[in-house]
């Protein structure tokens, strides 16, 4: 199966969304298509001119070219923000060799934050129903995404989680051994990576040896910092400007 990703978040940028969409791209046995902005890079991936790419009609233009080269089978969103602006324009393409009330199916993976925001601006949320009522399904990282969004829109909506189901997971880790936990955010109160340092330091506190490395920058780095500095658990922050920070993090 040939599929088309639409993504803003992809290689090399790395973190939240890019880290995830490249994962599940992966370890999917399907031939993947990449569309996003002009820095984007690997192998069948096709870079607009653009270093965003939000411009329905350009991308509209871009993704005919792109389906007329290729079998295309599925359209994937990797985001709602801004693709929701993408769906109803995508449903005119032209596809070859086929009736013109074909349809190439649509879906789109939601991660929270980028289309709650939306939610709650009157004008937009209309917008994004429309557009988001024509995918064909929706999948969404949590549980909480899919609680929202079952209030914006009829589609279908499955929650596939960001983790790995308990029976395939293998403890192949010593107790004796620290325990790192990593995480990739920016560093601003919605995130609530100071409830993670909460967390880490009550576990260690029990008896766990556990350790926390933060990869990330923003307004509450400084306030994280000094809340660290006071946590049981061995807190590192690392700053994401260079590939050795990232070899650092891993």
């Amino acid at each position: 199966m040939n599929i088309l990703l639409i993504t803003n978040d992809w290689k090399p940028k790395t973190g939240g969304i890019s880290t995830y969409l490249r994962s599940l791209v992966e370890n999917l046995d399907h031939k993947f298509f990449i569309y996003g902005p002009s820095w984007i890079e690997g192998n069948d991936a096709y870079p607009a001119a653009d270093t965003f790419i939000i411009n329905p009609r350009k991308v509209f233009e871009d993704i005919q070219k792109i389906v007329n080269d290729n079998q295309i089978d599925i359209i994937l969103h990797g985001s709602s923000n801004p693709n929701f602006l993408f769906v109803n324009k995508l449903n005119t393409l032209d596809v070859p060799n086929s009736p013109k009330n074909v349809k190439i199916p649509q879906y789109m993976i939601c991660h929270g934050a980028e289309f709650n925001v939306l939610n709650y601006i009157p004008i937009v949320r209309n917008l994004l129903s429309r557009n988001l009522d024509n995918l064909n399904t929706i999948f969404t990282v949590s549980e909480f995404s899919r609680k929202k969004l079952v209030d914006i829109t009829d589609t279908e909506i499955i929650n596939i989680g960001a983790g790995i189901e308990i029976p395939n997971y293998e403890n192949s880790y010593e107790n004796n051994v620290p325990l790192t936990i990593g995480v990739v955010s920016r560093l601003v109160s919605r995130k609530k990576i100071s409830w993670l340092i909460d967390v880490a330091h009550d576990l260690k506190e029990e008896g766990l040896p556990i350790e926390l490395k933060i990869l990330g920058f923003g307004k509450q780095e400084n306030y994280l910092k000094k809340l660290s500095s006071v946590s049981a658990a061995n807190v590192t922050f690392i700053k994401e400007e260079t590939e050795k920070d990232v070899d650092e993090f891993l």
